[in-house]
């Protein structure tokens, strides 16, 4: 399921408990995130025209059904590829919450952190008040009332 995890440094970010994408379980709020968190990214792009560095075409925006097709796997590579340390798997795994993101040589844990990363410095990172699709919803409101945060 799709959550919030605070980090041993204090900063929340939107996370997933399982990897979603080409090599991913795809369980769909953890979908439904990722289209949702790539979504800001591309309406943010559009609306200020402040590409990604050396990306491609700009996606269309994706559709939040908590489906993995083959539109979500094109857009989290879209994004792999505008990064440098980052495995172009077009798979994004859960950031581990000690901070580590993962095993030395395994890149496609930066995928998601990145994201969230980069939607809060561009201040698009989506509140939790802007996520309305169910399941995912009330899943990230669960999520803020336990660390008792409020995104947004």
């Amino acid at each position: 399921m799709a959550n919030l995890t605070q980090l041993r440094s204090g900063a929340v970010l939107y996370n997933v408990d399982h990897s979603v994408g080409r090599f991913g379980r795809n369980r769909m709020t953890d979908v439904q995130l990722v289209q949702v968190l790539l979504n800001a990214l591309i309406k943010d792009i559009k609306a200020t025209g402040r590409g990604l560095p050396g990306s491609a075409p700009i996606p269309e925006l994706l559709s939040e059904d908590g489906i993995c097709g083959s539109n979500t796997m094109a857009a989290i590579l879209w994004y792999q590829k505008s990064q440098s340390g980052v495995a172009k798997d077009a798979t994004v795994n859960s950031i581990d919450a000690s901070e580590q993101y993962g095993t030395p040589g395994n890149y496609n844990y930066y995928t998601l952190w990145g994201i969230n990363v980069m939607l809060e410095a561009r201040n698009a990172l989506p509140s939790q008040f802007d996520i309305t699709i169910q399941p995912l919803a009330s899943e990230v409101r669960r999520f803020s009332k336990k660390l008792h945060v409020w995104l947004g």
